[in-house]
């Protein structure tokens, strides 16, 4: 049921949600919420929040961890004291991520669990958004649709470095992979957003499994020509014929001019001190008070009718006088006139009816207006403000992105499910030919059926020893190898280690040493002739 929250001075904020487990889930794992705090300062402080988790892990796990988030998320940026927003929403979904963190340690069911959220909160014109994960807001203005956050996703990395088109990411193979998440680990980066609502903007809060299957073009369109409700109940109706292989979660929220009736509404206060002034001039008659009982009775008829569950759209006014002008202004007439007034009442009389059937029917409004809000879930029905708070930062023309770091610092605290022990070291080396011994010890109750696998990133080695003890020897090629351990329950992977390296050195090459063979120089030997003495005789 769309709801309708009128913003003095402002704008007002007419707003659907809805979600569905698609046609190839057995439950749901998103979480939706609109919430409004009761009390009227706070919402004057606070302003309006919604939010779209889409749970990870699988029965019990993510649907435990998106609804965990939402309700932390709410809980703790309405109970934050900080009056600027951004910084407040960051605060709140870090905490959501710690205690979902938390409560992954404590039970291996839900180890590994996680969740995407994609938060907006409206405090008057102002807007802020928030998200982790791949869940996503847009933004419609003067009909033109942009996807204002940043997925942090494994495609939306590759299409930055560009590797992957658009059209190449939605039929990508890991395109719902995510790199941010709450709960995985016990810090996380929220990305904000800040800018001013128009009147004439829409908001779109979904998660992948609408925007899987709905382009953007398509957004638009029925974004420019559908009421809150049937933007959302056509967008889910899409995704679903599309095939609907995930849960399906929209929120839309369309940001309308203040009301022109209300600022021509007269001042209400004033009014009401000038009528019982005149009230006190002249006593009251028994037709007069029978008239303003029948005029009384009709006013809280009319009221029930239009409480929440009824399947109309609700308009509450942020002041409960101006709701009292707003009835008298209306339904002058509505009381009967008595017989005597219109056979010559005295004209005290007359201004005496009237006075009093006023005055009824503004304390009637005004009840009506502080009390039945109360019967219906606050979180269904909340109720913008428009005052502004000022904020110590200056305002962003534009939606632009911030990042805001997790809180600093590595967790020192022992984990009560996970790896105690990973060998080889990091950075190990070892000798062609040599074995590695891939050793582990796993803190936590593992479940009935479990299977540990140890993985590296090197092609042909992606899976090196799959089993169900805590140590593996496997003889590697030379090269580098990053590796891990993961512990699987049947087809779902319940917990992965950290990631560590390793070398196997190639053997050495076992070349002959070579021969070299002698040069042989020729050298020149010069004979000298022998001579012989003349007159010599041989014989003597």
């Amino acid at each position: 049921m769309p709801t309708e929250n009128a913003q003095p001075e402002s704008i007002r904020l007419i707003f659907a949600k809805g979600t569905d487990v698609g046609c190839q889930r057995e439950h749901n794992e998103d979480f939706v919420e609109a919430y409004n705090p009761p009390d009227p300062e706070q919402r004057r402080r606070k302003g309006l929040l919604f939010v779209v988790a889409d749970g990870m892990g699988g029965h019990q796990a993510g649907e435990v961890a998106s609804e965990t988030a939402v309700q932390t998320i709410s809980h703790e940026y309405y109970r934050d004291p900080d009056p600027q927003v951004a910084p407040a929403l960051v605060r709140a979904i870090q905490k959501a991520n710690a205690v979902i963190y938390e409560r992954a340690q404590a039970s291996i069911g839900q180890v590994g669990m996680g969740t995407t959220v994609v938060a907006a909160v409206a405090r008057g014109p102002e807007l802020v958004l928030a998200n982790v994960g791949d869940s996503r807001a847009y933004l419609l203005r003067n009909g033109n649709l942009r996807q204002v956050t940043r997925d942090h996703s494994f495609v939306e990395e590759q299409i930055r470095a560009g590797v992957l088109t658009r059209e190449e990411a939605r039929a990508h193979p890991r395109r719902n992979v995510v790199t941010r998440a709450l709960g995985p680990k016990p810090e996380v980066d929220v990305d904000t957003y800040g800018g001013k609502l128009s009147p004439g903007d829409v908001l779109l809060l979904c998660s992948d499994g609408l925007s899987e299957y709905v382009p953007d073009h398509e957004i638009e369109g029925i974004l420019r020509q559908s009421t809150s409700q049937e933007a959302v109940d056509m967008l889910i109706a899409l995704a679903r014929d599309r095939g609907g292989s995930d849960n399906i979660s929209a929120l839309v929220v369309q940001a309308a001019p203040a009301s022109a009736t209300a600022a021509a509404r007269p001042n209400a206060a004033a009014t009401t001190q000038q009528l019982a002034a005149a009230s006190q001039q002249v006593p009251a008659t028994a037709q007069a008070m029978s008239a303003v009982q029948d005029k009384g009775a009709g006013a809280e008829d009319e009221a029930a009718a239009s409480q929440p569950g009824t399947g109309e759209q609700r308009g509450l006014a942020a002041d409960p006088h101006q709701s009292a002008a707003a009835e008298t202004q209306e339904r002058p007439t509505a009381a009967p006139v008595s017989a005597a007034s219109r056979s010559g009442l005295s004209r005290g009389m007359l201004v005496l009816l009237v006075v009093g059937i006023v005055l009824i029917l503004a304390g009637v409004a005004a009840g009506v207006f502080l009390f039945a809000p109360g019967l219906a879930p606050t979180a269904e029905t909340p109720t913008p403000m428009a005052t502004e708070v000022a904020s110590a930062t200056e305002p962003v023309a534009s939606l632009v992105p911030t990042v805001t770091p997790g809180v600093s610092g590595e967790s020192t605290a022992t984990p009560r499910v996970g790896f105690n022990l990973l060998e080889p070291r990091d950075g190990a080396t070892f000798d062609s030919g040599e074995q590695v011994n891939f050793r582990w010890s796993f803190i936590g109750t593992l479940p009935q059926l479990f299977t540990f696998v140890v993985h590296t990133n090197r092609p042909g080695f992606e899976t090196v020893c799959r089993l169900d003890q805590e140590s593996c020897l496997v003889a590697l090629e030379p090269g580098a190898y990053e590796w891990w351990v993961e512990v699987w329950s049947g087809d779902r992977l319940i917990l992965d280690s950290d990631r560590r390296t390793l070398e196997v050195r190639a053997a050495p090459t076992n070349t002959p040493p070579s021969i070299v063979a002698p040069t042989l120089t020729p050298v020149t030997i010069d004979v000298a002739p022998v001579d012989t003495p003349e007159g010599s005789d041989a014989d003597g």
